[in-house]
């Protein structure tokens, strides 16, 4: 009798692991879009990559260069927040931000991301506002 209320947690620590791992793989795939030579592969067959790669340079405004710039981190996506909306569907709010000397960049990104052959790719990208009035520029010292 004992086994069988121990089996509830059990099981919930088999899926808490499965889940965790799916973060990992979610968030290596948010890293990978850094990367533009790696983007075009980072999506699922079938999306119109042309039109989600216009999508994510939308984030950048106009306001960044993709040269590095001085005196500063290189502008990138940050660690997302994953939400499971199923056990192949999964939704990421990342942010890519910029850092100068004078001014921070903060661009809201969401990514809807599937399951495709054991492996999390991105259906699609969205950046909820039309620039400008996506970026927050905010004070460095903040």
């Amino acid at each position: 009798m004992r086994i069988l209320c121990a089996l509830p947690f059990l099981l919930a620590g088999v899926l808490w692991a499965d889940q965790a791992a799916d973060r990992r793989a979610i968030e290596d795939v948010i890293e990978r879009l850094n990367s533009a030579a790696e983007r075009p592969a980072l999506f699922v067959s079938g999306a119109d990559v042309p039109t989600e790669l216009h999508r994510l340079a939308r984030v950048r405004c106009g306001l960044l260069e993709s040269k590095p710039w001085s005196e500063t981190f290189s502008p990138g996506f940050t660690r997302p927040a994953v939400q499971f909306i199923g056990p192949d569907v999964a939704v990421a709010d990342t942010e890519y931000r910029a850092y100068s000397s004078l001014v921070s960049v903060h661009t809201p990104v969401v990514v809807i991301l599937r399951r495709e052959r054991g492996e999390w790719k991105i259906a699609t990208v969205r950046v909820p506002a039309e620039c400008p009035g996506a970026p927050r520029i905010v004070p460095a010292n903040r």
